[in-house]
């Protein structure tokens, strides 16, 4: 997927701040297809119980919880492909202009966890990166600053993941690794952080 950059204005401040990604759904598509993964994908959800007359549930990976089956009833026949959001602040990369923004990765939910745990496996690409926002430079209190960075994210992943929004609610046709076309609904699952709150693009 190609690159494209876009400027994010926070209210009060002129100089717009640069978000670098990719198209979300064509990494979706390079995932979901990928002929690697075609013996560690799900398509739907499961119940998974800890004894045979199937009286406690295990939830031990994502299709075996509640929200896949949940989710799976709103959108009836189709396959849910669950969006994960990984974020890492440590790493910094300097654009031109003296922008620095830190990396955004994706993978879907349907490649089996152990699988997304191998950083040799592929199952991590990256979405974007995020501008960092130094605001503490500005004339403003720590609060203030620390506010403009939230909306600063916000607006930021709003327009990464914009594209999950229609796709995830008429659904889009992809491939998966054994050549079956599937009607597939992309929805945003997993975002390891306190600052995604429900509803965060619907």
């Amino acid at each position: 997927a190609e690159w494209w950059s876009q400027g994010v204005a926070i209210d009060g401040h002129l100089t717009p701040h640069l978000v670098y990604g990719r198209d979300i759904l064509q990494l979706v598509k390079h995932l979901f297809g990928k002929p690697e993964f075609t013996n560690c994908m799900m398509y739907g959800p499961e119940e998974h119980y800890t004894d045979e007359a199937a009286t406690e549930r295990l939830y031990n990976k994502i299709h075996t919880g509640k929200w896949w089956a949940r989710t799976q009833v709103d959108i009836g026949k189709g396959t849910v492909i669950p969006i994960v959001i990984s974020t890492d602040k440590t790493t910094l990369t300097q654009f031109s202009g003296n922008h620095t923004a830190y990396p955004v990765y994706m993978t879907i939910g349907n490649i089996d966890k152990e699988t997304r745990k191998k950083p040799s496996s592929g199952a991590w690409v990256l979405l974007g990166y995020l501008p960092t926002g130094k605001f503490d430079e500005d004339d403003m209190s720590d609060n203030a600053a620390r506010k403009a960075r939230a909306r600063l994210f916000h607006a930021s992943m709003r327009i990464l993941l914009k594209p999950l929004i229609k796709a995830g609610k008429e659904g889009i046709h992809l491939v998966d690794s054994k050549g079956r076309t599937r009607l597939c609904f992309p929805v945003l699952a997993i975002y390891p952080s306190e600052k995604i709150r429900p509803g965060f693009i619907a």
